[in-house]
């Protein structure tokens, strides 16, 4: 049991801090997910109950949703969230598994309106990854964006009691082969980080390979400086105008990211496919 309401059923999925777990509400039997801490740290509570306000601020059908963060005796802050029945997108791609233009048209549409309006909301989620991107079963939604804990926010979400920055200036946080030049350099982060790691995502998904290959963070951040990114092969079997915006993405200049969003999500959408009445 957690916090004397919720009987565990089991695990869904774990990080390096957390640990999702499908449960069940005693009260009224409703099936709920749980995210809780693997250890006990005042740091990392801060994180997840600061994760837990920002989720249920973020309303949003490609935002994994928030209803409450409860305490329990043993586990600490405990995110209450809605059961989403579905695998992350990094199980379609383990292996160097690719997937279709016509595959990934909906997911981007969804992963990048769900940016946009973290990012109209101020908030950064500096971790985007196909870990972090759940896709749905049976859902008018084609992918859900999950995982908050690292988020950076601005100055605004002071006035609702959170702090915007636990990290201190100058370190690097996120998953480094997704992490944008800035992110790794320990530079001020921003929206444009996000949508370097969308570039990263769209270019593994379709390619099998990183835009940038590297085996150590070292050696990461030498092909950074040098910037030796190959966006994609020559005669690479992709429209020109798809190419082009996610080349786009992974520009070295931040700005450069955030001019071709709008192009990005009019390019993806004329390639979702129609539904059949």
């Amino acid at each position: 049991m957690v916090a004397t309401r919720f009987e565990l059923v089991a695990e869904l999925g774990r990080g390096a801090t957390g640990v999702v777990w499908q449960a069940r509400n005693v009260d009224d039997g409703s099936p709920v997910a749980l995210k809780f801490l693997r250890a006990r740290g005042p740091d990392l509570a801060k994180r997840l109950r600061r994760e837990g306000a920002v989720l249920r601020a973020l309303r949003h059908p490609s935002i994994v949703a928030v209803s409450e963060v409860v305490e329990d005796e043993a586990r600490g802050p405990v995110l209450v969230m809605e059961l989403v029945s579905g695998t992350p997108l990094s199980r379609r791609l383990a292996g160097g598994a690719t997937t279709s233009l016509e595959e990934l048209a909906p997911i981007v549409v969804a992963v990048l309106d769900a940016l946009r309006t973290a990012h109209a909301h101020g908030v950064v989620h500096r971790d985007l990854k196909p870990d972090n991107v759940l896709l749905p079963r049976a859902s008018p939604v084609a992918a859900r964006v999950v995982d908050f804990g690292m988020a950076k926010l601005d100055v605004g979400w002071q006035e609702h009691g959170l702090t915007p920055g636990i990290t201190p200036s100058g370190a690097v946080m996120g998953t480094p082969l997704f992490m944008a030049p800035e992110q790794c350099f320990g530079e001020a982060v921003g929206p444009a980080a996000d949508l370097w790691a969308l570039g990263v995502l769209c270019h593994r998904a379709l390619t099998g390979r990183f835009p940038i290959e590297a085996r150590t963070f070292p050696e990461l951040l030498r092909a950074l400086a040098d910037r030796a990114v190959q966006p994609f092969a020559p005669g690479a079997p992709f429209p020109e105008d798809v190419r082009t915006a996610i080349a786009s993405l992974l520009s070295f200049a931040p700005e450069a990211r955030l001019a071709v969003a709008d192009t990005l999500l009019r390019t993806f959408a004329r390639l979702v496919p129609r539904r059949r009445p």
